[in-house]
């Protein structure tokens, strides 16, 4: 399979799917880690374009973990909006790599950016077999499965499937510990480690799937977008 994960922010799907992302891998599916924004607002001190460049480099190197692809729309942090440029271009993005499958934030998620995501991800996989609409790439004709990750400590979140990430889990805190600039900055923000959050959510969604770590996604239900196989690991 290809699979296409996308993030709102630079180490989003690291944190949500990043287990389930390195089970892929391994099991010989080609993975592309996307981020919607530049995570430019990522830290308290350090100006905007100098955290955009190491959030950037820090992604690559998590992505190369699991030998995914990395790619960063760079939108600005904190202003991902649902317009007409962002849509087409997020279009594009899709049609380069003409996934099988699509893993996003849930349309519930807690950040505005989150949420957005959600959205145009629909949307741009909506467009992205349309003919007429015009991109650099072709249009990519299947019309994609999307399934919403766990939203961040699974808040509001209705698990529908579960992958089992046991066997997984320490690479997924291996791509995690690759965003060292997140480590320190929403160690302060939330007063609570992203690494801790992983591993709580991770051990709570694997106590509800009878395993000892297990990621939550539930997939959008809608004409033509369901399938009959199993699509996540």
């Amino acid at each position: 399979m290809r699979v296409m994960a996308l993030g709102a922010h630079p180490d989003d799907v690291e944190i949500c799917c990043g287990g389930t992302l390195a089970r892929y891998s391994q099991e010989g599916s080609e993975v592309m880690m996307v981020s919607l924004t530049n995570g430019d607002k990522g830290h308290d001190t350090l100006p905007p374009e100098e955290i955009a460049a190491i959030r950037k480099k820090e992604f690559e190197s998590s992505a190369a973990v699991i030998g995914a692809q990395a790619y960063c729309l760079g939108v600005l942090d904190e202003f991902l909006l649902d317009d007409v440029e962002t849509r087409l271009a997020l279009v594009d993005v899709i049609r380069s790599f003409r996934p099988d499958l699509l893993i996003t934030h849930d349309p519930s998620g807690c950040h505005v950016d989150h949420r957005i995501a959600s959205k145009l991800v629909f949307e741009a996989a909506s467009l992205s077999y349309v003919t007429p609409v015009k991109t650099e790439h072709p249009a990519h004709p299947p019309i994609m499965p999307i399934y919403y990750m766990d939203t961040i400590g699974g808040v509001g979140f209705a698990p529908e499937e579960f992958v089992d990430i046991s066997d997984t889990f320490a690479i997924k805190k291996e791509m995690l510990l690759h965003h060292e600039s997140q480590i320190k900055a929403m160690g302060k923000r939330l007063s609570a480690s992203l690494v801790d959050i992983i591993e709580i959510t991770g051990r709570f969604r694997g106590l509800q799937a009878g395993v000892e770590y297990a990621e939550a996604f539930r997939p959008l239900r809608a004409a033509l977008r369901v399938r009959t196989e199993r699509l996540l690991p």
